[in-house]
């Protein structure tokens, strides 16, 4: 925490943890060119195709405390995990768009990822106003 200027005391125990696994810049430097090269990959994918749909998150809704007993690096893994669909789009600076999708079994929402093109935001919001359109974005009964 030294090296940030920020007193390692006055940091949340977990964001003193990350800070503490720092990596040189050379690592940063390949991580930085490894991203870049998936980007592009991605990118090409949309070469056939218009849009994509999948998953805003991997898994349903947790609990207030569920993973409280978890270690940092387990509860880094589990949240790496659950928002898996979204940072390669934002990596490759696509344009995408998450939206309601209804509900799961204990009434919670659930939402899908429409990303498209580069530069085709018009797209995808056209596509979302269709969805919506068609099935109409669920109202939750905050009475439960």
């Amino acid at each position: 925490a030294g090296a940030s200027g920020i007193p390692g005391p006055a940091l949340e125990p977990m964001n003193r943890w990350l800070l503490e696994q720092s990596v040189s810049a050379g690592e940063y430097l390949r991580a930085v060119n490894q991203m870049q090269v998936i980007a592009r990959r991605i990118v090409g994918f949309f070469e056939s195709f218009d849009a994509l749909i999948l998953p805003v998150y991997m898994h349903s809704t947790i609990r207030v405390g569920e993973w409280a007993n978890l270690s940092f690096a387990e509860t880094l893994a589990r949240i790496i995990h659950w928002v898996a669909p979204c940072p390669p789009f934002n990596a490759s600076g696509q344009p995408s768009i998450a939206i309601p999708a209804g509900l799961d079994g204990n009434g919670l929402p659930i939402g899908i990822q429409i990303v498209g093109r580069p530069a085709a935001e018009a797209t995808i919001i056209a596509l979302a106003a269709q969805i919506e359109a068609v099935k109409p974005f669920p109202v939750l009964d905050l009475n439960r």
